[in-house]
């Protein structure tokens, strides 16, 4: 006798089939994302330290008043060391004025509920803080993704 599987009967197996591996999937993901922020929990908390520590912009006595600010505004999920090694190459070239930058939100996130009009103002205090340090009106802005944003709606 030869027994045959009706098309029904082989679309539902093929539909469970799908939902199981499906369900896995998503298991495996939901397992990977939590290991790794078991893993980088205790980074996390030495860069939060570090950070809250570490004074980015220049000190009174090492501003160039002859050369144009530069500011730099950090992206989403992001603070303004982002921009630590890129500033410390650029801080060699003499012919750059004094390089600034600023924290948005949090340590390593920003708050979903500012929007690019919030952070602009964000800048435009730190603008008229550069100003005042350097006796200069102008400012390079300069944006990473989010930042780049920022910089456009406050210019």
């Amino acid at each position: 006798m030869t027994s045959r599987v009706s098309s029904s009967a082989s679309s539902n197996h093929t539909s469970l089939c799908f939902k199981v591996c499906t369900t896995i999937q998503k298991i495996c993901s939901f397992l990977y994302s939590v290991s790794c922020d078991v893993l980088l929990i205790p980074g996390a908390g030495i860069l939060t330290l570090f950070t809250s520590c570490y004074k980015s912009d220049p000190t009174v006595h090492n501003i160039r008043k002859d050369k144009t600010p530069i500011l730099f505004i950090h992206g989403n999920g992001y603070n303004e060391m982002q921009w630590v090694v890129g500033r410390y190459f650029l801080s060699k070239d003499k012919e750059l004025g004094s390089m600034f930058s600023l924290r948005l939100d949090g340590l390593l996130s920003n708050k979903s509920e500012n929007g690019i009009e919030e952070y602009a103002a964000k800048v435009a205090v730190k603008v008229q803080e550069i100003a005042n340090l350097t006796g200069l009106n102008d400012v390079t802005l300069v944006g990473h993704s989010m930042g780049g944003l920022v910089a456009a709606h406050y210019a």
